[in-house]
């Protein structure tokens, strides 16, 4: 199951219940027109406001979404856009956990390749 945040304002009130759910994954593709990775994508190149309110209206009330001008109050009550979008964060980060490595897994390289600085050695 996919875990949730719970969005809380300034006062520490409850506001609503963030959780990036297959239906609101389902929800953000069809309003976008592209696949759930790049609406991600779209949201950390450009962070626009109208991404934002749609995320937070496809995932707020657990998951089942909501209302455009219900996202909206709850932004605001959370202080805008850039308050707003931390808890997005957290819900995209629970619904896409990095997945654990074992020792099964490739090792990265301990040392860095090359000199570091983009060219061939000099001889």
């Amino acid at each position: 199951m996919i875990s949730s945040v719970d969005v809380k304002s300034a006062a520490g009130a409850v506001v609503t219940t963030l959780r990036l759910s297959t239906k609101a994954m389902v929800r953000l593709e069809r309003e976008n027109g592209i696949p759930i990775h790049q609406v991600l994508q779209k949201l950390d190149k450009e962070g626009s406001v109208d991404l934002v309110a749609g995320i937070f209206a496809a995932a707020m009330n657990d998951g089942k979404g909501g209302a455009e001008d219900d996202a909206y109050d709850a932004i605001d009550e959370v202080g805008g856009t850039v308050d707003a979008v931390v808890f997005v964060g957290e819900a995209i980060g629970l619904a896409f956990p990095a997945a654990e490595k074992t020792d099964d897994d490739v090792v990265a390289l301990e040392e860095p390749v090359g000199n570091g600085k983009g060219k061939k050695p000099s001889k």
